[in-house]
């Protein structure tokens, strides 16, 4: 690398100001936890599928991070005797599929818009976005009986005053109440379908 790019590039990370926040039209609330009897829980399997589109933006969600979270969320339901991550492959299973799907601006117009931050040390404002949208297909028997969609987005506002804010706003803030927000959410419609159709008491 060339010394003046070098010097462009570091004296850009050092002085630059970018604030990140969750953008989407998710409502963020916790799990909400679902009075069950012992006999009336039941086994359920549970499997990820997460696509990226354009750049690789920081902090962004990552199917290990994902499972962790769609996990803890379905546990914390109290519907369920047992929460398993596998393949929906046997027909028998009560199985649950999460779909996520990031999107970003393309890598030329992500490299152009990086240029110009680095160029001008981020001193000209600069405005960029990426989204996050989330399906939870609930199947009994390889049949899907209910589905459940939601959408979010992260915006960047990339400009050197707003440095100190920076420190709270950040990727990592953004991207976990996106995340968490939206697992939270698809988890919450999920088991309100299955308590009113299979408990007792609420099955229609």
């Amino acid at each position: 690398m060339r010394a003046d790019v070098f010097f462009v590039a570091l004296s850009a990370l050092c002085l630059s100001g970018c604030i990140a926040w969750d953008a989407g039209y998710t409502a963020n609330a916790p799990v909400r936890n679902c009075e069950a009897r012992t006999d009336e829980k039941i086994p359920i399997g549970y499997s990820i599928v997460l696509k990226r589109d354009g750049s690789d933006v920081a902090a962004s969600p990552d199917a290990s991070g994902l499972r962790e979270k769609v996990e803890m969320a379905l546990k914390d339901t109290g519907l369920f005797s047992e929460v398993t991550y596998g393949a929906r492959d046997v027909e028998e299973s009560y199985h649950l599929t999460f779909r996520f799907h990031q999107g970003y601006v393309a890598e030329a117009e992500s490299s152009i818009l990086g240029m110009l931050s680095g160029c001008t040390f981020t001193l000209v404002p600069n405005v960029e976005r990426s989204t996050f949208d989330g399906i939870a297909e609930l199947a009994l028997q390889g049949k899907i009986l209910y589905t459940s969609a939601k959408a979010e987005e992260v915006r960047y506002f990339i400009w050197l005053p707003v440095l100190p804010a920076g420190l709270f706003m950040n990727s990592w803030s953004a991207w976990g109440a996106v995340e968490t927000g939206t697992v939270n959410a698809l988890v919450n419609d999920v088991a309100d379908f299955h308590r009113k159709r299979f408990q007792v008491g609420n099955a229609r």
